[in-house]
């Protein structure tokens, strides 16, 4: 009887180290919530300017989570940026204030602090939409976050690189391709370069990376 229980004891105690040396192997897993139905209705079937503000992975699967800040760029109202003058204030979507020193107009459109050493100079100029945009003295554009979200991406996501400015069209690879980039750090993507389109279903299907000088 006494070998019976010795035996049963270091039975037990070889499963609870075997549960243990598992348990210590397993890999830990960040658990996220699904993307609500309120999301995949705003995003479903549309493509947006985002930028690309983290990942996370998985060891050993093909499903990648990617988190996009979607942004647009400042736009003002034609007749505030045609009535500026001297003394007034401009508020960039980031929440920047830029005095107003001086005002020049051309035929682009408006120069605001162009020959004010102490200020950074603006420039507004109409896009299609006939309302003002800005750009700094580098053509750096003003961009704005609208929504950030994260979305799940797999071997489905066609990852086009059109960053090349000599190319015709931009050059297909998979998703894999993508996520090599990323996690090597060889591809960043921001506002400037990079739009994402979603299917009916809220899915991610293409994220297609521009030239952009800014990069």
């Amino acid at each position: 009887m006494k070998r019976f229980r010795k035996a049963a004891a270091a039975a037990l105690m070889l499963t609870v180290l075997c549960l243990a040396v598992v348990t210590c192997g397993a890999e830990t897993k960040t658990m996220r919530p699904l993307m609500s139905d309120t999301l995949k209705d705003i995003i479903a079937g549309k493509t947006f300017t985002a930028r690309l503000d983290g990942y996370a992975t998985v060891e050993g699967s093909d499903e990648a989570t990617l988190m996009f800040v979607v942004c647009e760029r400042d736009h003002f109202d034609p007749a505030v940026i045609e009535s500026l003058a001297v003394g007034d204030e401009i508020v960039t979507g980031k929440g920047i204030t830029y005095p107003v020193n001086s005002v020049k107009a051309d035929e682009f459109g408006f120069c605001v602090n162009r020959d004010d050493p102490l200020e950074e100079a603006l420039f507004f100029f109409k896009d299609e939409t006939g309302d003002y945009i800005a750009t700094n003295e580098t053509d750096f554009p003003f961009w704005h976050d609208v929504i950030a979200f994260e979305v799940r991406a797999d071997s489905s996501l066609v990852y086009k690189d059109f960053s090349d400015p000599e190319a015709d069209e931009p050059t297909e690879l998979d998703f894999a391709e993508l996520m090599r980039r990323i996690l090597n750090e060889e591809v960043f993507l921001d506002e400037n370069n990079t739009e994402i389109t979603f299917d009916d279903q809220g899915k991610l299907t293409v994220l297609l990376q521009n030239y952009s000088p800014f990069n």
